[in-house]
């Protein structure tokens, strides 16, 4: 059997998370499939003060360390103005991440209720991990959360 490693979501979650049951292993981001997937954009575990110095490498891309100045700047650049919806590598772009930052802002946010932006016009970062899926963490905690923090920037 396969170690699973660190659980994304709590078993005592909302119904549309699994809550653990088999029933559910189909498609609960515990289950095999989705941990042995090897896909990029899923699976990482990290600390929020790790993942806010790591958005340091975007903020101040001169000084990254990490990645490539060159690679840290692209990274947050626009690369698809033309489909009205503005994308880095890996990143959204502006409008999204709180009710308080600025168009300059990138960020990120997770199925499994996780939101990380950083406001190069104010120089704020901003992590919350959480183990809800994002349906339920966005609306009862990440997204009041981010809201009060970007409007206090």
């Amino acid at each position: 059997m396969t170690n699973l490693g660190q659980r994304s979501q709590v078993e005592e979650g909302p119904p549309h998370g699994g809550q653990g049951r088999p029933e559910a292993a189909h498609w609960d981001w515990n289950s095999t499939y989705w941990r042995e997937l090897a896909s990029p954009w899923g699976g990482a575990h990290a600390s929020a003060p790790d993942v806010s110095r790591f958005l340091l490498e975007f903020l101040k891309p001169q000084g990254a360390t990490v990645l490539r100045p060159e690679t840290a700047a692209l990274m947050v650049r626009n690369h698809t103005a033309m489909l009205g919806k503005d994308r880095g590598l890996g990143f959204a772009l502006g409008e999204g991440a709180g009710a308080g930052c600025s168009a300059e802002t990138f960020w990120h946010g997770g199925a499994t209720g996780t939101l990380a932006w950083a406001d190069p016009h104010t120089g704020t970062r901003f992590v919350l991990l959480s183990t809800l899926p994002a349906t339920t963490a966005n609306k009862l905690l990440i997204r009041p959360v981010s809201d009060l923090v970007s409007a206090a920037s």
